[in-house]
């Protein structure tokens, strides 16, 4: 561009005054000089710059004045708050999730880890989040607000809750025993890790195990049950019950009695032991060589000689009083025997074992006819197994009591087992004590069922005879249970 002389060179930028051309200048009027800025001129100690700088000058002063027309006010920016839920919240379920602003968006986007999983327009902007999908643990929840070219985003760290239950478990199987029900199934399936598997038998749950097959023990033989499984998880969740009904084999066959069948209390019938020799008992319980002598016809009587005493570790009746009763005694036919003690504590009394072969020992020598019989505690677990070894030569015949059927429970059959298993073990001549009472604590009647069992359990073992505790014992008896005297008769009896 090129003016006349005098006028300002501007490197071709036309510059204004007061809304009028500096070019526009009337004559006579003002020459503006733009000391530094224009070709050729100077000013005292200042360069004068080239062209192109004053350009880039000039341009870079128009891209700040058209920035700040452009960009709003402190005052109007978009912001974006989570109003709920707050970080480090434990969900479950369905929750709200909210969020608020200071300047309204148009858009709120709702993300999980990531995910858009939510697109809201409409203030106030919340939905509602189903966190049951989700894995639990930890995850990240944003929103993001949205309005003409602006983004903010805000976000909180949040723990989902497992609230979903297990699936159901399938593929029940069951294999029965006589005496039990084993339950198989395939496992469940879970959002999280399955924990255990509650178990159920008739109706009741009676515990839980972490594999995939239960055997529900202690059941009568041949009786119906209702069995059930259902599967929790690590958070507590309860999944359906899946259930079955299965039957237990048919009772394990009674094979013949034992030679020697004993009542307990038999004296106590109302008949002077008639009743109990009826049913099939030919061993009646005796106080003295009388009530032997005065028992039924074709039964004998086992005579008492009184206990051992686990507080002293000493006989009840001395070695001159049982010398007595069993001289007298010789060559009585009504006398079978002799029951020298029950239940003797073998740790209460280190000696008792050593004490219970002298006696068995002198009664053998007064009367070398006669048996002697003992009975060992079977309800003590591991104390009842380590001691039945130690009782060997103790006695003739060593009665064994373990009473399975506890009041409200089922009857433990497999504690018999292992009973005849440490007799059998230890070479002892034994006989088995059948349950066929109640008291007011600890044990109940068995069921007919329940009596049948037993019974065939003691006569598939080594056992040489059979007691049965008892006619009458704490205020019950055995007159008032027909249904159990007819399955011990019908036993006898062959």
């Amino acid at each position: 561009m090129s003016h006349a002389p005098g006028t300002i060179r501007t490197c071709g930028l036309c510059l204004h005054r007061a809304g009028r051309s500096c070019l526009d200048r009337p004559p006579g009027g003002p020459v503006y000089t733009f000391w530094g800025m224009i070709r050729g001129s100077r000013r005292a100690g200042t360069p004068a710059m080239g062209c192109r700088r004053v350009i880039g000058v000039i341009a870079l002063g128009l891209a700040l004045w058209m920035s700040a027309a452009t960009v709003p006010a402190t005052a109007d920016a978009l912001t974006l708050r989570t109003v709920a839920p707050t970080g480090g919240q434990r969900l479950a379920g369905v929750v709200t999730w909210k969020v608020g602003y200071s300047r309204r968006p148009r858009t709120v986007l709702f993300r999980v880890d990531g995910s858009t999983v939510a697109r809201d327009t409409v203030a106030p902007f919340r939905i509602a989040l189903n966190t049951g999908p989700y894995p639990p643990g930890l995850h990240t929840l944003a929103a993001i607000g949205l309005r003409g070219g602006q983004r903010v985003r805000t976000a909180v760290t949040v723990r989902f809750l497992d609230t979903r239950p297990p699936s159901t478990p399938r593929g029940l199987v069951v294999h029965p025993t006589d005496s039990s029900l084993t339950l198989s199934w395939l496992a469940s399936k879970d959002n999280g890790r399955v924990a255990a598997y509650g178990l159920r038998l008739d109706g009741v749950h009676v515990g839980s195990t972490r594999a995939l097959s239960h055997a529900f023990a202690h059941l009568a033989c041949h009786s119906a049950h209702r069995l059930g499984v259902r599967a929790v998880d690590t958070a507590g969740n309860a999944g359906p019950i899946a259930s079955v009904t299965a039957e237990t084999a048919a009772c394990p066959a009674m094979a013949s009695p034992p030679p020697l069948r004993f009542m307990y209390s038999s004296s106590m019938d109302g008949d002077g032991g008639a009743l109990v020799a009826s049913y099939g008992y030919n061993l009646m319980d005796a106080g003295s060589q009388w009530a032997a002598d005065n028992a039924p016809a074709g039964t004998r009587g086992l005579v008492w000689l009184g206990d051992y005493d686990n507080a002293t570790c000493s006989w009840e009746k001395s070695d001159a009083e049982v010398r007595s009763v069993v001289q007298n005694s010789v060559d009585d036919p009504k006398v079978a025997g002799f029951f020298i003690s029950d239940e003797p504590d073998p740790f209460a009394c280190p000696d008792a074992p050593a004490q219970h072969r002298a006696r068995t020992g002198l009664i053998h020598q007064l009367d070398p006819s006669a048996f002697v019989v003992m009975v060992v505690d079977s309800n003590s677990g591991a104390q009842t197994l380590s001691q039945i070894p130690v009782w060997s030569g103790a006695a003739d015949y060593i009665g064994l009591d373990p009473y399975p059927c506890y009041t409200g429970q089922p009857c433990d059959y497999a504690w018999i087992d292992t009973v005849i298993q440490a007799a059998d073990a230890a070479g002892l001549d034994y006989w088995g004590v059948i349950q066929a009472f109640r008291d007011t604590g600890n044990w109940r009647y068995p069921t007919a069922d329940e009596l049948a069992h037993m019974l065939g359990q003691w006569s598939a073992s080594r056992e040489s005879g059979m007691m049965t505790f008892a006619w009458s014992w704490d205020g019950y008896s055995l007159a008032d249970r027909r249904d159990l005297t007819s399955i011990l008769a019908a036993f006898n009896t062959g």
